[in-house]
This record gives structure tokens, sequence and C-alpha cells, in this order.
């Protein structure tokens, strides 16, 4: 069954060590016959996944192959910065979060700075931006909503899912938290409509 990474579909398999069985009566002669055949399969497989990874031939062919393999398989993880954490669905959730707390009656008066820091201290929230990219403690979470939605405010994908938040039936207030919690914790695993339709 061929294989999925993330640039690249291979169909390539290689034989375990104890998948391969030598005959229990064979000579010496076959024995050696055996070996080499093997030998040349493994060979002209490693050979296809140097055209695949597109490595060419020379002295650190190998090297460079095993290398190419080994950033496949057990690449460094991605830092948990901004970029995974604000995809343009979750600065639009955002967006629609600060509008909705200005809306309100002991919101009239105030700043997104305000409503911002409001949020900071609610989940989803607050577990959002409890830390940096690094994974060091936010000594602003406030300044870092506030950010997100400034970004958001001129993001032309990000505006297009608050057109699609905003199409929706207005709803209250413990629904519309429980929606938001739900994507933005969920995002990552779940398609945007099948959580989105679930509450409309």
């Amino acid at each position: 069954m061929p294989r999925s990474t993330a640039s690249r579909t291979v169909s390539i398999t290689f034989d375990q060590p104890k998948s391969r069985r030598m005959p229990l009566l064979a000579s010496d002669d076959h024995r050696v016959k055996v070996i080499l055949e093997w030998a040349e399969e493994d060979t002209q497989k490693l050979l296809e996944l140097c055209k695949i990874f597109e490595i060419g031939e020379g002295p650190n062919q190998w090297f460079n192959l095993a290398l190419a393999l080994a950033r496949e398989h057990y690449p460094t993880p991605d830092k948990r910065g901004a970029k995974h954490k604000w995809d343009p669905t979750v600065r639009a959730l955002l967006i629609a979060e600060v509008e909705r707390k200005l809306s309100q009656p002991s919101g009239n008066d105030k700043s997104v700075a305000w409503a911002c820091g409001r949020l900071a201290m609610q989940e989803p929230w607050k577990a959002l931006v409890a830390t940096k990219g690094s994974g060091v403690p936010s000594s602003n979470p406030a300044a870092s909503l506030k950010r997100a939605y400034d970004t958001g405010l001129k993001d032309r994908r990000t505006e297009m899912m608050r057109r699609v938040i905003s199409s929706y039936p207005p709803m209250s207030d413990d629904a519309w938290s429980k929606l938001v919690t739900d994507l933005v914790k969920n995002y990552w695993d779940k398609q945007f409509a099948e959580i989105f339709n679930a509450w409309v």
C-alpha cells in the first residue's frame, strides 16, 4: 500500500530480515545466490528511493539518502507558535468574540483592548495565549489577543470566515461560548463545518 508523506507518495517496501528464509536444504552455492538476489533487490529499491528524494549518484549518495529518510521520519517538532494557533477560523472567532463583548451593555463605551483583556481571562482564549511559541509563559495575554485581533482585521481569509460566522442566526450566550470553545480547542481535529453545523 502506498505510504503518503508530507510531500510524496512512496510505494516501496523492504522485506524484514526475519521474513527472508533460506531454504533448509540449500547448497552453499544456492545460499550465495539467494543472498546476492536479496542484496540486488534491496539495492534497486534504495536506488529508487534516491530518485524519489532526488538524490544523485556520488560518494555521498547513501549518506544523503539516510539523511533524507531521517528528516522525513524524525523531523524536529514544529514550535507551537502563532502560525499554529492563529489560523483564519480562530482569528475570525476572536473578532466575533470581541464584537460580542463590545455590543453588551458592560462594553458599550469600552475599547478593543478592554475586550481582549476580558477574553484573556476566559477559556478557550486563556489557554490559547497562556504561553508564547517557545512555551514560555506569556507576560501579556491580553496584548497577544489584541495582536491576533488586529492581524485578523487585515487578513482576507479571516474576513471570509467572519462572513460565514455572521451568516448564522443569533444564539444564547451559553450556546455561543460552547461553540467557540469547541471550535478553538478542536479545530485541528475536526472539520470546521462539522462542528459549526452541529450548533445551527
